[in-house]
């Protein structure tokens, strides 16, 4: 194991790893999409209409919108037409059942009027549209879903445009409530990078983040203590 410090600062730390066989991946027709001048923002991975497959779903911004474009899957590695659940553009999205009904559900973070908007799933691969929280983000670099808090129900971490992590606390029933601490990415950036995972083993979410902008920028851990 190596550790590299520069001024003080703690940049990275490498662990050697058993030398892997890379995997054997076979190249597939590219996707169609609805405008190659949109920018991607998020791709998801999930079944939006519950008949087994994976699907696709992407979120487009830029060039006066893009939306969400869903892609089922057929479960041989193509897809159906897109569908598009959404017009407007958004700049980061989040999957999860927010609502307890089995069906994925989907959290778009800059949607219509920069608001953050849910779109609770009807099972079928299409949304309706659920609550709305004005944030008027400028970007996102995080948008993550998990429980956080230990009540099954999904949370919402976000930095939209700020140097900042923000949660929203799930109620169950596909709404989102402000946690009113939020933690700082210290650096020099506009937003941060984030990261879920149990990070010690007791089978809790924890955070690790830090500033965007990768110069000199500490990493923060939030281990989780919820009893």
């Amino acid at each position: 194991m190596r550790t590299f410090y520069r001024e003080g600062y703690h940049v990275m730390t490498v662990i050697p790893v058993a030398e892997a066989t890379p995997p054997q991946l076979d190249h597939v027709a590219p996707l169609p999409i609805v405008s190659t001048s949109k920018f991607f923002s998020r791709f998801l991975v999930g079944d939006f209409n519950n008949d087994g497959y994976l699907d696709l779903l992407f979120s487009q911004y830029g060039g006066g919108g893009g939306g969400l474009e869903l892609l089922l899957g057929k479960g041989d590695g193509t897809f159906e037409s897109p569908l598009y659940p959404y017009p407007d553009g958004t700049l980061n999205i989040a999957e999860g059942d927010f609502n307890g009904d089995d069906n994925l559900d989907v959290a778009l973070l800059g949607g219509a009027y920069g608001d953050m908007v849910i779109l609770l799933g009807n099972g079928n691969g299409t949304f309706k549209t659920g609550q709305s929280i004005p944030l008027a983000p400028t970007e996102a670099s995080n948008f993550l879903a998990a429980d956080l808090n230990g009540d099954g129900h999904i949370d919402l971490v976000t930095d939209y445009g700020r140097p900042i992590m923000t949660f929203y606390l799930g109620n169950g029933d596909g709404t989102f409530t402000q946690q009113g601490t939020e933690f700082p990415c210290v650096g020099v950036g506009v937003g941060c990078i984030a990261a879920i995972g149990d990070l010690n083993g007791d089978g809790k979410p924890d955070l690790v983040f830090s500033n965007n902008e990768g110069v000199l920028s500490p990493v923060s851990v939030l281990i989780n203590t919820t009893q």
